[in-house]
């Protein structure tokens, strides 16, 4: 316990401090936020607007249900199959990933999503206010009472001490662990996206691994959510078959005929083939031998 730092924290009582240093010897991970240059080279909306309501007479859970099914492209209830990479728009995806690495504190390898943060995508798709003290409170708590693995909290706990005054403390803290961004390698790496054959910074969504191949990122009008029309996409082997576009084809080799030879005379060109001079040259030769 020589190296421990307690960064002068006041204690409740010696477990609580024993608590502390538990987590303080546990490794952290680096906190991953959104990459605002992402966002723009994917064309990505980020407007506040709603999406026009969800027909009322549903309950909540119903509701949350057929939003998965939409995004999804008709994906199974089955919490085990609900992956990241089975959300068809993009734009979701991303926003699912800001969800997970920054304000849940999810490690980067996690795809699974739980109902909790199907539920907060749903709400934030209809602008639904959500009040998620309680959820973040529950989180954090299950982060402090594990006794060992990567300490996984997002910037979520920055957050918490500005908003209760503490931001003058937090200047004399010493810097825990850094931070990455959810960039372009990020979104290739995670199977969101991969590189266009035929231009560096277009992109071929990826979903569930599949290509679509009628349009590439960025394509706001493709990836706006604000369209449910564009919540899920038509796949291969689903009714639709998109070839790549292909190279235009090699032009094949095709001879040209000799040009005629230029012949200058007086200053001017004249385009006369051999055999035309040679007929000159006889009849001027004729002409001579008559006169």
């Amino acid at each position: 316990m020589q190296d421990f730092d307690d960064m002068h924290v006041a204690y409740r009582d010696d477990a609580q401090r024993e608590c502390y240093i538990a987590l303080y010897h546990r490794p952290m991970a680096p906190t991953r936020y959104p990459d605002q240059h992402c966002i723009e080279a994917l064309g990505f909306q980020t407007t506040p607007d709603a999406i026009p309501e969800t027909p009322m007479g549903y309950f909540l859970g119903k509701e949350v249900e057929k939003f998965w099914s939409d995004i999804s492209g008709g994906g199974s209830q089955d919490p085990s199959t609900q992956l990241s990479h089975v959300i068809h728009n993009p734009a979701f995806r991303y926003f699912q990933m800001i969800l997970a690495h920054s304000f849940l504190g999810r490690p980067d390898v996690e795809t699974l999503l739980s109902e909790k943060e199907i539920f907060l995508l749903f709400c934030a798709s209809q602008s639904r206010p959500v009040g998620c003290g309680n959820f973040l409170l529950c989180s954090l708590n299950g982060v402090s009472r594990s006794t060992e693995g990567v300490i996984h909290v997002g910037g979520i706990i920055t957050q918490i001490a500005v908003t209760l005054g503490l931001s003058r403390k937090l200047l004399h803290l010493r810097t825990y662990c850094g931070y990455t961004t959810m960039d372009i390698d990020f979104c290739l790496t995670r199977g969101l996206m991969r590189r266009a054959f035929f231009h560096p910074c277009q992109f071929r969504l990826l979903v569930d691994n599949e290509a679509i191949h009628y349009f590439t990122l960025p394509d706001p009008m493709m990836t706006s959510v604000h369209d449910p029309a564009n919540w899920s996409y038509a796949l291969e082997g689903q009714g639709e078959t998109i070839e790549e576009p292909r190279s235009p084809p090699i032009a094949e080799y095709m001879p040209t005929p000799p040009s005629p030879r230029i012949t200058v005379f007086s200053n001017n060109l004249s385009l006369q083939t051999p055999d035309i001079r040679t007929q000159i040259t006889e009849c001027r030769r004729e002409i001579a031998e008559l006169r």
